[in-house]
Order: structure tokens, then C-alpha cells, then sequence
């Protein structure tokens, strides 16, 4: 019977068994950040996308089966890819209640920074990745 009972637990909910795939290389034009094949790791979009509303950046990742990058995961990617993402401008971060607006600052040259993040009622558009 306890053979069973651990089929169907298998079958119809898992068992609490973590299922998700996590990427060990991601798509052309987008940077893998994070160890790959491990629960830290995901992809985000090489280029910035052009500039949107906050709504319509969450619609347009979302049409792409991703979300706008949280500010842990931009500053996540700005870390392991900072000579790429050092520009000087602001991007939408997911801030979960309120968007937020994340900014890799390139000064000072020796020691960039990349968790410039602000949270509130931003209007306006402005450039987005999207996350996995």
C-alpha cells in the first residue's frame, strides 16, 4: 500500500518535489547570470528594450513568458556583467507593490556600482530587460 500511496503522491502533486528547470545556457542575446543548472541561476536580456511604460513593460515580458527583472536579479546581472550594463541611465525593475527604477552608476570608474534601486510612483518610460 506504501508503494501506492508514493505513486500517486508522484503523479498528482509531486510530493513537494521542486520541478522547475533551472538554465544551464540561455538564448542568443541573452546572458546567463548565476551558477548554471542551479536554483540561482537565470537569464536576462543583453539589450535593454526600448522604452515603455511600466505596464507595458510587465505586458510585453510577460508576452515572452518572462517578467521585468526584480532589482535583486538586475543587480545580480549588473554584477556578473558590468562593463556591459555600466551606461548611465535608469531601467524598470519589478519592485513586487510599487515598480521601482534601477541605475548602474559608472563613477567611480574604479569601483562601479551596480544596487542604485528606488521604489515609487514613477511616471514616464524608461528601457527594460526581462528576466527568466
Amino acid at each position: 500500500m506504501k508503494t501506492f500511496s508514493i505513486i500517486i503522491c508522484l503523479l498528482i502533486s509531486g510530493c513537494g518535489i521542486d520541478k522547475r528547470e533551472y538554465p544551464v545556457s540561455c538564448p542568443e542575446k541573452e546572458w546567463l547570470v548565476g551558477p548554471p543548472g542551479t536554483e540561482f541561476a537565470f537569464c536576462i536580456t543583453a539589450e535593454r528594450q526600448i522604452a515603455l511604460t511600466s505596464t507595458q513593460a510587465n505586458g510585453f515580458c510577460a508576452s515572452l513568458g518572462k517578467n521585468v527583472c526584480t532589482s535583486d536579479q538586475w543587480s545580480r546581472a549588473c554584477m556578473e556583467h558590468r562593463s556591459d550594463m555600466i551606461f548611465g541611465g535608469y531601467e524598470w525593475v519589478n519592485g513586487g507593490e510599487f515598480p521601482g527604477i534601477a541605475h548602474a552608476d559608472p563613477y567611480p570608474v574604479d569601483n562601479p556600482t551596480c544596487t542604485r534601486n528606488e521604489y515609487g510612483v514613477f511616471q514616464g518610460v524608461f528601457p527594460f530587460r526581462c528576466c527568466t
